[in-house]
């Protein structure tokens, strides 16, 4: 059924994946979530699937986001990405996996704000200073106030 060796390699090395985790690196969906309890291959799955999208499909590193719950679960589905790539001889894959986002939803929008609105040193607003920022953004949006 799966005559690519490479993708092949992907699902069953180092061990074999079951019929579930393999449909879900075999989607062609371009929205994947896994839900999985502990220690059920959640990080493995998703890890495959993004050297599926890498190195089969040959999907751009930049516009894949990847989603975990802590900056160590990130952590350890970064190394998983880059020893799998490795191992399979994709060097030059190795050298952009710096470009997937892998992190924390939190993260992700931070660094949307710092990318495209210029938000990066930042506090918390008292009553006034939220008005003042919410009138502003408002008016450069051409939004209108209203009171409740």
């Amino acid at each position: 059924m799966i005559h690519n060796p490479l993708f092949s390699a992907i699902l069953h090395q180092p061990r074999p994946l079951s019929e579930s985790q393999q449909s879900a690196i075999m989607t062609q969906s371009p929205h994947v979530r896994i839900i999985a309890g502990a220690g059920a291959g959640r990080t493995g799955t998703l890890t495959r699937k993004i050297v599926s999208l890498l190195l089969v499909d040959h999907v751009e590193p930049a516009s894949i986001v990847a989603f975990t719950f802590t900056e160590k679960a990130a952590a350890n589905m970064k190394n998983r990405m880059y020893s799998r790539v490795r191992e399979l001889g994709e060097d030059a894959v190795c050298a952009r996996l710096d470009e997937i986002y892998v992190g924390t939803i939190h993260g992700f929008c931070f660094h949307l704000l710092e990318d495209h609105f210029g938000y990066g040193s930042w506090g918390i607003l008292d009553e006034n200073q939220e008005m003042a920022y919410l009138m502003r953004v408002g008016w450069e949006l051409n939004l209108t106030v209203s009171s409740i």
